[in-house]
């Protein structure tokens, strides 16, 4: 039978083995997140040199949200034409019986279909990446950042405004012999195209703002430096 130093010297052994296994267990998390962090921020680097893409991996996730919130208020309007359509005519495209189910999506689904079916989306493109050509080729001043992937963003933007207002312009002109299907895949995916550049450009817009904020301590910096020269030609 045991005696009480017997049990107390067990009790150690054990609670310096749960020590020791504790560190070892928090010293490999440790080192496997190091490991992560590592090559994460190396294949960051190759990343952040892509066209289109790259610079978003320097962006802020306050840019992020202050681009999602930009781009969603002005898609919400740039649509309402589609979207209010639908809700006005749908009423009036509900079946006369159905008094139980007040919402029926696949009514509402096609008039939505209906609105876009038309070539609507093309002039939503354009609609949306209009104001992105004014971002990316607006010369900012000797001291402050360019635009990031400028070069790419905006030759994405020329490219998907050709085609949106060129697709747009055969829609009407031989609309009867259009293949709507093929019409409405490729209205979406432009207009995907579209929303995608608007965002990525907003994201850029905003992360520019910050870097090219002036430095208050290098304005007051400045303001010395003129109150220096001041004295100096007066004396």
């Amino acid at each position: 039978m045991l005696n009480v130093d017997e049990i107390e010297a067990e009790l150690t052994k054990s609670k310096t083995a749960a020590s020791v296994e504790a560190k070892v267990t928090v010293g490999t998390w440790i080192k496997a997140w190091n490991f992560c962090k590592h090559y994460w921020e190396k294949t960051k680097r190759f990343l952040s040199r892509l066209p289109i893409i790259g610079p978003i991996f320097d962006c802020k996730w306050d840019d992020h949200l202050a681009a999602f919130k930009e781009t969603s208020f002005n898609v919400i309007f740039a649509t309402m034409p589609i979207w209010l359509t639908a809700v006005i005519r749908y009423p009036y495209n509900l079946p006369q019986a159905s008094t139980q189910n007040l919402f029926n999506e696949d009514i509402f689904f096609k008039l939505i279909i209906d609105g876009i079916g038309n070539g609507e989306l093309y002039v939503l493109s354009t609609s949306i990446l209009a104001p992105i050509l004014f971002l990316t080729w607006l010369e900012p001043k000797p001291s402050a950042k360019k635009f990031p992937a400028k070069f790419s963003i905006g030759l994405s933007v020329i490219i998907v405004l050709i085609v949106s207002a060129s697709s747009f312009a055969a829609t009407k002109v031989n609309q009867n012999n259009m293949n709507q299907d093929y019409m409405l895949i490729i209205s979406s995916v432009l207009a995907l195209a579209a929303l995608i550049l608007r965002y990525l450009s907003t994201v850029y817009d905003k992360y520019l703002i910050v870097q090219n904020r002036p430095n208050p301590f290098n304005e007051g910096e400045n303001e010395l430096l003129a109150e220096v020269n001041i004295q100096r030609n007066a004396s």
